[in-house]
């Protein structure tokens, strides 16, 4: 995917950018574990590949049974009746969401100097649907 606009990275953890749509139109053409640990992939600095990263963590969340009220219906569906998550993917998956919580980060950066605030309590509660 290409480095996604100011606006896109500001409300990444959004699920109706046109970066999450994107992400999620990928997943649902592959919606398999190995896209999802594919993503997991990434470079912390980049902050689109850290915007993707939080959404993977979405994926796995839905696919452990705890879905985000606002994902879209057919990611929703996608992830019912696939295998749960292995222990080495939900550490992945559970130090990619506190690498994005860390003061250090460079998506937490962005977005508190953007001032959106909203981020910090979706991004913990995913953190607590992932545990």
């Amino acid at each position: 995917m290409e480095t996604p606009d100011m606006t896109e990275i500001i409300e990444t953890h959004a699920f109706d950018t046109a970066r999450a749509k994107a992400y999620f139109a990928d997943f649902l053409e592959d919606p398999t574990l190995a896209f999802i640990e594919d993503t997991f992939e990434y470079e912390a600095d980049d902050l689109g590949e850290t915007s993707d990263a939080l959404l993977a963590a979405e994926l796995v969340a839905a696919l452990m049974g705890a879905p985000a009220a606002g994902l879209p219906e057919e990611v929703k569906a996608a992830c019912k009746g696939k295998p749960v998550p292995n222990k080495k993917l939900l550490g992945r998956t559970r130090a990619a969401v506190r690498t994005s919580l860390d003061p250090n980060s460079a998506l937490r950066r962005h977005w508190e100097a953007a001032g959106i605030e909203p981020w910090l309590g979706a991004v913990k509660n995913l953190l607590d649907r992932l545990t």
